[in-house]
């Protein structure tokens, strides 16, 4: 619905689906939460896993219900959890 948004995701499935960013994960050292949701039919809850594998300090949670927007589905929850985390 935002003006822009079919056009980038055209450039998104168009663009190459090599990734680069596994290997620079494990030089965050910064902590890092990972928020995902279940039902995640974009990107499979898997990566998620791997992202918190991969981050030294990397703590994965889990939003059940939630989709691959979580911020705009349950934007309560994320909001508390964000600000438990920069506490």
């Amino acid at each position: 619905r935002v003006k822009g948004s079919a056009a980038a995701l055209i450039a998104m499935l168009g663009s190459p689906h090599l990734s680069y960013l596994p290997a620079g994960l494990s030089r965050i050292a910064a902590p890092a939460l990972i928020l995902w949701g279940a039902n995640d039919r974009a990107v499979p809850l898997r990566h998620g896993g791997y992202h918190e594998r991969d981050l030294p300090n990397g703590k994965l949670v889990i939003l059940e219900g939630a989709g691959h927007i979580p911020q705009n589905e349950y934007p309560a929850v994320v909001n508390r959890l964000m600000v438990e985390f920069l506490r």
